[in-house]
């Protein structure tokens, strides 16, 4: 998947905010890199494919995968989901939700993949 460009020129400096680039920020910041993450879902949970990020107590994202993009959801802030045929609902702790147009297949599998390393991770607390 090609990702778009998003460097901005503010006042005279370069930025860019891209997905990937602020990812990769962000695992920095909480002690954490996409390699080792990927090793450890893969050894510990044998999930190779669409990992979840585990980033601290408060942020799971999840990636969910379109034809032409991608949305990352903070799991740990997810109330409850709806799965039905074609399409899946999630209700945020904030009172928003959002409907995705995905199958119900691939939405349990998240929910399996996200749950299995959100009950991992916060057994340690």
């Amino acid at each position: 998947m090609e990702e778009l460009d998003h460097t901005f020129k503010i006042d005279g400096k370069i930025i860019d905010l891209s997905l990937t680039r602020y990812l990769k920020k962000l695992l920095k910041e909480n002690f954490r890199d996409l390699k080792t993450l990927r090793k450890s879902a893969k050894d510990l949970f044998d999930i190779t494919r669409n990992i979840p990020l585990f980033f601290n107590q408060h942020l799971l994202l999840v990636p969910i995968f379109f034809k032409n993009g991608i949305v990352y959801i903070n799991y740990l802030e997810v109330k409850k989901i709806i799965i039905n045929k074609d399409e899946t609902k999630y209700y945020f702790n904030n009172s928003m939700a959002i409907t995705l147009k995905i199958s119900r297949y691939r939405s349990e599998e998240l929910v399996r993949k996200a749950e299995i390393i959100r009950d991992y991770m916060l057994s340690f607390d």
